[in-house]
């Protein structure tokens, strides 16, 4: 009896030892490695959303795991050391954050098929292989529709995911720049604001006579493709750079387009007239913001337009005059050129776009856990954390449903942690997460949901805005004649294809940018038929004809205006 109670109490004691056994040691729980780029100056693993994404991935997983990150500087630091490991075959993490590898035809389509090429030579995981396992990936992709289509390569395989936005895109990024105008001087001379190039000049002219010393106008992007900034896409409908761009029908080559010629004698213009900073070419973001203050220029181009405070002014410390108000005039003039060009549609919801991508290394221990790490970095609740914090300490939902910032995170400003909460806290600033987190799935508005800007109406009128919202709901695909918005992405073209299209571009992209530069200061004479014809035709030696030939065989029969009539 006592050997049999002995049997039992030893069962007994085995089986209450057996949920014990099941839990993982240290030791046997599984590390990841993963490569990111940081955008601080200090240990992001400190930060309270560092620490609850880890919390919140465990308990999504199911199981713990270890992230074990590498954090190389933000910029040419990591790209440098990115582009050595690719090279030398040394990828050494399961999961990278890829960026700064652009496609070399200056498009996204080149940057997706770059991505895709490394994976097909064996670096990258194919991400269509696992969508099984990856299903906030694959809503992602299926919010964005057909303008996803161009991300794969020519076998319907994907190897690389790309960033998304929320509400963000092409029609956003007026929204949040130029061009932007001191309206105070403006008031002060009684010069009204321009709503179309022709004021934009009328104005400029104006206030160059009244200041003679001045530069009226002033870009932050340098170089003669940018001068005249969002006003080449509002007005001239060209994508800015004179590359591929989509003509109602076809994809041209805009760089001898009409368009672009046109583009090209207002720049011209402004130039000569001496309303426009001669050394345009040399000037970086500290001459433009140290420009906005000194009193001496006007109208500003390309600017990443700062929030204000509840009486309009600027709330930026590097930004304007103080005491001075801004307004940002791109819907006006936008409107009142006849709509704004988009060849990618980027009216969705969701947008995407490769340039900044995570990928999972072909050779990962865990390949199945590194694409459920990775798809959680898409889900709505990381979304959420990444963007706007804890709910209930950073944001919560207002009345209406709208996620809002609230306390102290509501409009806080500043660029360090002792400023302002929202750094302290880890959260996306300006794009870059601050708790060293993959930021691929962000959103539009990171600065603040409560971020408002002065936008000049068509009517003359100004309205107050959070410029997102503003932007997602003033310019959409509804707002706009058909030619100039039109829903379509670059198709996927072949491995060939794409080395013949760099090829191309190589050539032919440098001679287009040097002669813009000879165009817009005059030594090139645009208004010329003779120079402008012989610019074009060695356009076209160096291959524009087969260029456009290779996307277009793959747009054929398409209807991009269904019930609509195309220019």
């Amino acid at each position: 009896m006592k050997r049999h109670l002995s049997l039992i109490l030893a069962m007994l004691l085995i089986i209450a030892a057996l949920p014990a056994m099941s839990v993982a040691s240290a030791d046997d729980i599984p590390t990841v490695t993963v490569l990111q780029p940081i955008y601080n100056n200090y240990d992001p693993s400190d930060t309270p959303i560092h620490k609850e994404f880890l919390a919140k991935l465990n308990e999504h997983l199911g199981s713990p795991v270890n992230l074990d990150f590498t954090y190389y500087a933000s910029g040419e630091e990591y790209t440098q050391k990115l582009n050595m490991a690719i090279n030398a075959a040394d990828l050494n993490w399961d999961i990278v954050y890829l960026t700064g590898l652009s496609g070399s035809d200056g498009t996204y389509q080149g940057s997706a098929s770059l991505r895709n090429g490394y994976g097909k030579d064996g670096y990258f995981v194919n991400i269509m292989d696992h969508k099984d396992i990856m299903p906030n990936v694959m809503q992602r992709i299926e919010e964005c529709g057909t303008l996803f289509n161009y991300m794969y390569d020519e076998n319907g395989d994907l190897y690389y995911i790309p960033t998304f936005t929320e509400n963000q895109g092409g029609t956003l990024d007026a929204a949040r720049r130029g061009p932007v105008i001191d309206c105070t001087v403006f008031d002060e001379n009684n010069i009204p604001y321009p709503t179309d190039l022709d004021s934009l000049y009328e104005s400029a002219k104006k206030l160059k006579e009244i200041y003679p010393d001045s530069v009226p106008i002033v870009s932050m992007a340098g170089g003669a493709q940018n001068c005249v900034s969002r006003l080449d896409e509002m007005a001239f409908a060209t994508r800015g750079n004179g590359q591929l761009g989509f003509d109602g029908t076809q994809y041209v080559v805009e760089a001898i387009s009409d368009e672009f010629r046109n583009m090209l004698r207002y720049g011209n213009k402004l130039y000569k007239e001496g309303l426009i900073a001669p050394d345009y070419a040399a000037w970086d973001s500290d001459m433009f913001n140290a420009a906005t203050k000194n009193g001496n220029s006007f109208i500003f181009l390309h600017i990443w337009y700062p929030s204000i405070d509840e009486n309009g002014y600027s709330n930026s410390t590097s930004f304007g005059i103080e005491g001075h108000q801004y307004v940002n005039i791109a819907y006006a003039m936008a409107m009142n050129e006849g709509g704004w060009w988009e060849m990618r549609g980027s009216m969705k919801d969701i947008a995407a776009q490769p340039n900044d991508s995570v990928v999972i290394n072909a050779n990962a221990k865990d390949v199945d856990l590194c694409c459920k790490i990775v798809d959680y970095l898409y889900s709505e609740e990381c979304h959420n954390l990444m963007a706007l914090g804890i709910q209930g300490e950073s944001w919560d939902y207002d009345k209406d449903g709208t996620k809002v910032f609230i306390g102290d995170y509501k409009n806080a400003s500043g660029t360090t942690a002792e400023e302002n909460p929202k750094i302290a806290l880890g959260l996306q600033m300006n794009g870059s997460c601050a708790s060293g987190i993959l930021t691929n799935f962000s959103v539009a508005n990171t600065g603040g949901l409560d971020v408002k800007t002065r936008f000049l109406m068509p009517d003359g009128t100004i309205e107050v805005a959070n410029r997102y919202l503003f932007g997602r709901d003033h310019w959409t695909y509804d707002n706009m004649e058909p030619e100039n918005c039109v829903d379509i992405s670059l198709p996927s073209i072949t491995a060939d294809e794409y080395a013949e299209i760099s090829e191309i571009g190589g050539v032919l992209w440098t001679y287009v940018n040097e002669s813009m530069a000879k165009f817009y200061q005059g030594e090139l004479d645009v208004n010329d038929d003779e120079v402008w014809n012989k610019y074009v035709e060695q356009c076209k030696t160096y291959g524009t004809e087969r260029l456009c030939e290779i996307y277009n065989k793959y747009i054929e029969g398409i209807d991009f205006y269904p019930g609509k009539t195309a220019k």
